[in-house]
């Protein structure tokens, strides 16, 4: 963990945390429960690689957006996120991701493409994936931080080595250019 919060001090306008993206209004009590936050997206048990979550505050509303793929990870993240101090509200906008052989397949596909050899020890960090894998209906939306640039065009390459993916999105954040 102390690992990947250090990646988030590094991050510039937009904080990016593997796999959860967190977006700030001006307004200055957002940016102090925002690492509260996404502390606590980080820490639920149920995360993982083929979830991706993102969230926005605006005046201690904490709109939560992304793809779950977890049964009962939205359920879970509203509950951990109206426990922070400093949120009012939760509003959830998650879509789950829908049960289908064909995206299951592809989501496997893609992880050992992209979670392989050397590069895998590089962004598989004690049981935390740093990239994330979100499939929905054929469509592969690759999300996290990375190294660098080159890594970053690793990533996507490697994913759309996987024959079976309609497209390839990448929203990755290489955190040196």
């Amino acid at each position: 963990m102390p690992h990947r919060l250090a990646w988030i001090a590094c991050a510039l306008a937009t904080t990016v945390l593997p796999g959860t993206t967190r977006t700030l209004n001006a307004h200055p009590a957002d940016h102090h429960i925002a690492d509260s936050v996404a502390r606590a997206l980080e820490q639920l048990p149920s995360y993982g690689v083929f979830d991706l979550l993102t969230f926005s505050i605006d005046h201690g509303t904490v709109t939560l957006e992304g793809y779950a793929y977890q049964a009962g990870l939205v359920s879970e993240a509203v509950v951990a996120l109206e426990r922070v101090a400093g949120v009012s509200h939760v509003a959830n906008k998650v879509q789950p991701l829908p049960i289908s052989a064909q995206d299951d397949w592809i989501r496997h596909a893609v992880f050992k493409h992209v979670y392989t050899d050397d590069f895998r020890a590089r962004y598989a960090i004690g049981g935390s994936y740093l990239i994330h894998i979100a499939v929905r209906n054929g469509h592969v939306t690759l999300a996290g931080v990375v190294h660098s640039d080159e890594d970053n065009e690793e990533a996507l390459l490697r994913a759309r080595a996987v024959i079976g993916p309609f497209a390839v999105d990448n929203n990755l954040i290489s955190l040196a250019h």
